[in-house]
């Protein structure tokens, strides 16, 4: 069984369970769904969506570094569904830079960044290998 159909399934049952935490689930799943070509926005979009509601409900519930990276990886994969990550690239730096500016562990800015090289490295879209080291490098200014 590949990846995508593994990460799927979890996600399918931690719906199924009532489980409030779909948001990486959920982008996981899509970030391997456009890995591997599936570009299929009418099929993503809405569960997207249902990972941005979860990870708004985990954020008023717990303020820490994964309830707010949520946002702007959620954001970046909705761009990429939808082709428009060029006229919103700007928005989505300002989202990265609003968690790197709050605070988080070189751990945690090391996970957030994999899934950016990886997107980066696997998809090669200018906009987002640019997006990934304009991210790469206020996380190096913000250890200073």
């Amino acid at each position: 069984m590949d990846n995508l159909v593994l990460t799927r399934k979890q996600l399918e049952r931690r719906r199924e369970a009532g489980h409030d935490e779909l948001a990486y689930p959920g982008t996981n799943a899509a970030a391997l769904a456009l890995i591997t070509g599936d570009r299929n926005a009418t099929e993503w979009n809405p569960i997207l969506n249902e990972c941005a509601a979860s990870a708004e409900v985990r954020r008023q519930r717990v303020q820490d570094f994964w309830s707010r990276v949520a946002v702007p990886d959620i954001l970046l994969l909705q761009c990429l569904f939808n082709d428009d990550l060029e006229s919103r690239q700007e928005g989505i730096v300002a989202a990265y830079k609003n968690v790197i500016d709050e605070t988080g562990t070189s751990n945690e800015f090391g996970s957030m960044t994999v899934q950016l090289d990886l997107l980066a490295d696997k998809l090669r879209i200018p906009t987002l290998t640019d997006l990934r080291n304009r991210v790469r490098k206020m996380i190096s200014i913000q250890a200073l």
